[in-house]
């Protein structure tokens, strides 16, 4: 069965709900991890888990892209892509654990006031996440969309049952808190090598589990160009915590990671569609972009209406995670514009990954974070997680511009295709029938 075979609405479901639950997880651990440890462990824990997720990213070198683009186009090439994503992980991912250990060891200015053994056990689950993250994208290309969200499930709660032992239950701190995390993603990888090789042996019995280096070197090659793509938008989604932390703190880094922390939830719903959207474009292709439209203008719908609800939700952030907090909520409501369209173009962004990515879109980001560098190193030394956000969300909004007027342009659909739901589709979500929570059931084929 192919992915086009498989009902768009139902996967989109189907994540979602998976997200959530991962979402109420994450959610649950991050109060617990304000109330014990406080604005400054929080933020030491933040600067820790975005450097290794950067270093992640950096290293995956596109593969994941590639992965999805290769393997939904020909599945019998799941093993051999299997195989060269495990043993890409197990050689590159172990380069870069020891290479921000030994960063974290030559008194770099970033890492001068963490605790050294936190970040050398964080670096040590970088093979695995690196395993993680090229395997889960291998089962969203064949269209096992079950395993898909398996993964994240069991990640964030295993999350939130390290945050519960090491800091409600043991009463111990960071070190511990950590220490428990990188087991848990161990674990998870060594699960995910396991369930890949069984997955590919009742698929195909005869299949050997041996690298393929012409395929590898393809997907490389492929990989490179999504490179920019991938990376860029982490460094100007997280990267800023980073630069608070190094002019304010890790308190001040602390309460503004709880602000964008909750602003990237905002984005899940986005992020499932886009998720889904690039292999079920890649399988079927939409040189005119009207299955990426119809998929965009029902996001911007319902994300207009998650961000107007949420804003007096953000009240509740001096409730939920302690009175040094309340700032967050300030924080939060200055990067909700700028959310809304960052939403919007990851969804619609999904139509050049799918037909291989021009090379303005690489350009476009580029030019964003570069714009995004320049803000913060003005703002953030004045205004601290105040400025980042400001940022942020001038980011934000100028990469939403670029590649929809880039988009527009290449597909001949204009703006209100692309934002504005038809009569008919708006008739059908505010009708009380159960088809009319189906966003996406009539995509077309």
């Amino acid at each position: 069965m192919t992915v086009a075979e498989y009902s768009f609405s139902a996967h989109v479901t189907l994540t979602l709900a998976a997200r959530v639950a991962a979402i109420a997880a994450n959610i649950l651990a991050g109060i617990i991890v304000a109330r014990w440890l406080g604005p400054a462990g929080v933020g030491a824990l933040a600067v820790i888990n975005v450097t290794v997720a950067t270093v992640v990213l950096l290293g995956s070198a596109g593969l994941p892209s590639s992965n999805i683009l290769f393997v939904a186009r020909d599945h019998h090439l799941l093993t051999r892509a299997a195989v060269n994503s495990f043993i890409y992980s197990l050689i590159m991912g172990t380069f870069l654990a020891l290479s921000v250990v030994a960063a974290a060891g030559a008194s770099n200015p970033l890492f001068h006031d963490l605790p050294p053994a936190a970040v050398a056990v964080a670096s040590a689950a970088i093979p695995f996440q690196l395993a993680l993250l090229l395997g889960a994208n291998i089962f969203l290309a064949v269209g096992n969309i079950a395993a898909f969200n398996s993964y994240e499930a069991i990640r964030q709660s295993s999350i939130l049952l390290s945050s519960f032992l090491a800091l409600v239950v043991l009463g111990a701190g960071l070190l511990l808190l950590i220490s428990l995390n990188t087991i848990g993603i161990m674990l998870l990888g060594l699960l995910l090598v396991w369930s890949m090789w069984a997955y590919s042996q009742k698929r195909d019995a005869s299949a050997t589990w041996r690298p393929d280096g012409r395929l590898f070197r393809q997907m490389l090659r492929y990989g490179l160009k999504f490179y920019i793509a991938t990376v860029v938008p982490l460094l100007i989604f997280r990267g800023d915590v980073i630069i608070v932390k190094y002019f304010h703190g890790t308190a001040e880094a602390g309460v503004y990671d709880i602000a964008t922390q909750a602003s990237l939830l905002l984005m899940l719903l986005p992020g499932v569609v886009g998720t889904l959207l690039f292999p079920r474009v890649t399988a079927e292709q939409d040189p005119k972009g009207i299955l990426t439209s119809r998929a965009t203008r029902h996001t911007a719908f319902v994300m207009l209406i998650i961000c107007l609800l949420s804003a007096p939700m953000a009240l509740l952030f001096k409730l939920l995670y302690g009175a040094e907090f309340a700032e967050a909520t300030i924080q939060f409501w200055v990067l909700l514009p700028g959310v809304f369209f960052v939403s919007i173009e990851s969804v619609l962004v999904q139509h050049f990954s799918a037909i291989g990515l021009p090379v303005q879109v690489p350009l476009f980001w580029l030019a964003t974070l570069i714009i995004n560098l320049m803000l913060n190193l003005v703002l953030i030394p004045a205004w601290g997680g105040l400025g980042a956000a400001v940022s942020s969300a001038v980011s934000y909004t100028l990469i939403f511009v670029l590649v929809t007027t880039y988009f527009s342009a290449a597909t001949g659909q204009g703006l209100a295709s692309i934002l504005l739901l038809k009569a008919s589709e708006l008739r059908t979500l505010l009708s009380l029938r159960p088809s009319g929570w189906h966003l996406w059931r009539s995509m077309p084929q």
